[in-house]
């Protein structure tokens, strides 16, 4: 970016944030059931123990929502409303959202009980508050001279700004923003939610939450996939293949996918013989040596580089008699990096 384009950019955005700022809240209006609405029956989602669902109807034009409990079992999101399906007896549920902060532990004001509908009205604000726009304006000033000065070092862009280019990519989709947004892209890209494959899998797997794990075609694969966040940003996609194999199949399976790899013109190998040897015990490596079978790959970007923040992590595991293919797709910029530590 040139340097006059950068001023021009920084200036705009001085006037646009001049005198105001706006803050975001949410909060819960009124929480009823509706006792004659037959929906929760008809969808016919149920839980982890088989029980039929209730369901929460959230009445908000906003997207961008994510709902946290032990009992959410699914989230879907409608023209001017959500609607999230969770267990019946459930007590309190969390609401977050990337702009308007969050609500924790909501307790609700009745009990939720199999098969009923309840409506919650959920109120957005915007209020605009005075801001010292002195402030604004020196920090404004503090960014371009760092933009300016990564510049005259030959640097087009300074060593914090991580553009679309430099993201991990799945199947097209950039593996960034939040957890309920990957899953809306998902969605797009033919993946359903499956609570067949939510109770055989809700465990041990990436970080495995209700209302994230998603069922489709990869690779020529019938596949789940589950999205991992890190301090509310989406890090990585995990993949397993439904698919069970005995030693001798996963053993081809693992080869072949790491053959896949190594000619695709997108990636680059972490080394150069990442297969499994014909010789190798799978089972005995697993189950008696604790042994990793992995590959690793690196995603090349739009022009043409590798970089380790765009790492793809081929594996498998099994309990000695069957075995799946495992594949992490990781955007390292967002992954954990110790600074909370």
């Amino acid at each position: 970016m040139k340097k006059n384009n950068v001023k021009s950019l920084l200036t705009l955005l001085l006037i646009l944030i001049s005198g105001f700022a706006f803050s975001q809240e949410m909060k819960i209006e009124s929480f009823r059931c509706l006792e004659n609405d037959l929906s929760a029956r008809m969808a016919k989602i149920e839980d982890i123990n088989n029980e039929l669902c209730a369901l929460l109807i959230i009445n908000t034009p906003e997207k961008g929502f994510e709902f946290f409990g032990c009992n959410v079992e699914d989230v879907i999101q409608k023209t001017g409303e959500i609607w999230v399906f969770v267990s019946p007896g459930v007590k309190f549920i969390t609401i977050k959202h990337r702009d308007y902060g969050s609500i924790r532990n909501y307790p609700f004001p009745e009990p939720i009980r199999s098969g009923n509908v309840y409506e919650m009205k959920l109120k957005t604000i915007k209020s605009p508050q005075p801001i010292d726009t002195n402030s604004v304006k020196n920090i404004v000033e503090q960014k371009l001279n760092e933009i300016l000065s990564q510049q005259s070092k030959g640097n087009e862009t300074p060593n914090n700004f991580i553009s679309r280019s430099d993201i991990t990519l799945f199947k097209g989709i950039p593996i960034e923003g939040t957890k309920a947004q990957m899953v809306e892209e998902l969605k797009k890209k033919g993946f359903v939610y499956s609570k067949e494959d939510l109770r055989r899998l809700r465990t041990g797997f990436y970080g495995v939450e209700s209302g994230t794990l998603l069922s489709g075609e990869f690779n020529g694969m019938q596949v789940i996939v589950s999205v991992v966040e890190n301090r509310g940003k989406v890090c990585g996609i995990g993949v397993i293949d439904k698919m069970k194999r005995n030693e001798a199949q996963i053993k081809r399976a693992f080869n072949d996918l790491v053959e896949q790899f190594n000619n695709h013109k997108n990636y680059s190998p972490d080394k150069e013989n990442q297969k499994i040897s014909a010789s190798e015990e799978i089972r005995y490596g697993l189950s008696i040596y604790n042994k990793e079978y992995r590959a690793i790959f690196y995603q090349k970007g739009l022009d043409g580089e590798t970089s380790e923040k765009r790492k793809v992590i081929v594996s498998l595991c099994g309990d000695g008699s069957d075995f799946r293919l495992l594949m992490y797709y990781e955007n390292g910029f967002n992954a954990a990096d110790g600074s909370d530590l």
